[in-house]
């Protein structure tokens, strides 16, 4: 019986296998089930490229999508919708990135896809810094795509606050800076890594 499942193969990339480790594992039994991380890892991120590359004008990781029934959560929805940015969450994107550009690069593969990331990582990077400068050097947790803040009120409804000096960071802060920290670096772009 052909026990392989096909995993997304964006544009033929990779095709994961759904290897299963024998009780007296080898190396050589790990080395085929690296090979399925590889292309679950692979595959994901030519999906968030494609999923940010369809979306023109809309300078954020997006992965706004229902796991259960497989399409976008309603733009209009106050939480999960285009209208909420988490800026934890594009922290750990770019960091996600970042890392996956680089292992990509030093392996001489998927060329494309790397090019492709890269492109998602200026923009974002580039994106965030705005934001950033305009909230008085916080990235708050919820966020308009403007980059305006807010929080929500019992009925789980946008109520718009101003970030500033006296707001302490926090962690979106922290994991955002990790990651545009991670992109500049990346980038070799010493302004920002420097920020």
């Amino acid at each position: 019986m052909d026990r392989r499942v096909r995993f997304g193969d964006i544009n033929g990339m990779s095709t994961y296998r759904n290897i299963e480790l024998p009780e007296s594992t080898t190396v050589g039994d790990l080395k085929e089930v690296a090979r399925d991380y590889e292309a679950i890892c692979i595959t994901s991120m030519g999906a968030i490229v494609e999923r940010y590359e369809s979306t023109a004008g809309y300078p954020y990781i997006d992965t706004k999508i229902n796991l259960i029934t497989g399409r976008d959560f309603d733009d209009d929805d106050p939480i999960r919708g285009k209208g909420a940015i988490y800026g934890w969450i594009q922290g750990r994107g770019l960091e996600a990135l970042a890392g996956h550009s680089s292992w990509l690069s030093e392996r001489g593969e998927h060329d494309e896809l790397v090019r492709r990331m890269e492109t998602m990582l200026r923009e974002i990077l580039d994106n965030l810094r705005q934001v950033r400068d305009r909230n008085d050097g916080h990235i708050c947790f919820f966020m308009t795509p403007e980059g305006a803040p807010f929080t929500l009120d019992s009925r789980s409804q946008p109520v718009p606050f101003a970030a500033g000096h006296v707001h302490p960071y926090g962690f979106s802060d922290l994991f955002s800076s990790k990651g545009m920290f991670a992109a500049a670096d990346y980038l070799g772009d010493g302004a920002a890594r420097s920020e």
